[in-house]
């Protein structure tokens, strides 16, 4: 069951990929929620092995710096896998708040290195958050359906 997770993960990063490069790149995007979901619902190993995988894609795709964005998805990731200690890790809402707030922080960071103003990056930041967030719901709501974990603590055996 292992390698089929691996699998999934794999595909998802891909997927985002695809899509992230059909809307024209630009990060934060499809592709920075993966690891978030991956953080949130299978927590930090899986997490920071999915970011290091979007990470990689996110340089293809982008044409950014590779040391840049593994700093952006190890932490975006290893952030988003702390929340179940306080959270519910299996409710959208949560999930929509953590890519709001994760992909604020790394656009108007993102913004800024660039050399944009202040007001420029906040009302790009508070734009690609919005989108974000919708994203996340959808993206989301496909790893807790297809998810083995049935209850937070419990595992389904085949």
């Amino acid at each position: 069951m292992r390698w089929q997770i691996g699998l999934a993960w794999g595909a998802a990063l891909w997927l985002a990929a695809g899509v992230e490069g059909a809307l024209g790149g630009g990060t934060p995007g499809p592709l920075f929620l993966i690891p978030l979901a991956a953080g949130l619902a299978g927590g930090s190993v899986v997490g920071l092995l999915v970011a290091g995988g979007a990470a990689i894609l996110a340089c293809a795709v982008n044409g950014q710096s590779l040391a840049l964005m593994a700093l952006l998805y190890l932490s975006a990731s290893l952030g988003a896998s702390q929340l179940p200690r306080w959270v519910a890790p299996r409710n959208l809402l949560v999930a929509g708040l953590a890519a709001f707030v994760a992909s604020m922080l790394a656009a108007i960071s993102l913004a800024l290195a660039a050399g944009q103003a202040l007001g420029d990056a906040a009302s790009f930041a508070l734009r690609r958050g919005g989108v974000n967030a919708l994203w996340m719901c959808a993206i989301y709501s496909i790893v807790l359906v297809v998810s083995p974990r049935t209850l937070p603590g419990e595992v389904r055996e085949e």
